[in-house]
């Protein structure tokens, strides 16, 4: 978005993003079950939509078209995705056993091919 609107990237900003990332993959993602890893994704992605939604509001009051364009644009189709990614929860309520497994163990092994081939038939 910086790049977008002609304002200067945040290096240090990336960089904490990445090292949050990071952490989260290497350390979080490992300890908790898949289902409250979805939702922590989840989460994020919603977040991510308020933060956009609150930018389109301020370039709406500061006349910014550009910008709000882009973030309507950008909003219209996230929200979906987003609303998409929710509506699967119900994954974890018919596959409780694999939803409570911590990552990397069989059951969750198991349970992840099956998902894969389910998106593959669509």
């Amino acid at each position: 978005m910086a790049a977008f609107t002609s304002l200067p990237e945040s290096k240090a900003g990336a960089m904490v993003g990445r090292i949050f990332s990071e952490l989260r993959d290497k350390v979080a993602d490992r300890v908790i079950d898949s289902e409250r890893s979805y939702r922590g994704t989840l989460l994020g992605a919603r977040h991510g939509i308020d933060l956009v939604r609150l930018i389109l509001f301020a370039a709406e009051q500061h006349g910014d078209d550009t910008l709000r364009a882009f973030c309507a644009a950008w909003l219209e189709r996230r929200a979906e995705l987003v609303e998409r990614v929710a509506d699967e929860l119900q994954w974890f309520a018919r596959n409780p056993e694999a939803a409570t497994a911590l990552p990397g163990t069989p059951r969750v092994r198991r349970a992840t091919q099956q998902g894969q081939e389910k998106w593959q038939g669509l």
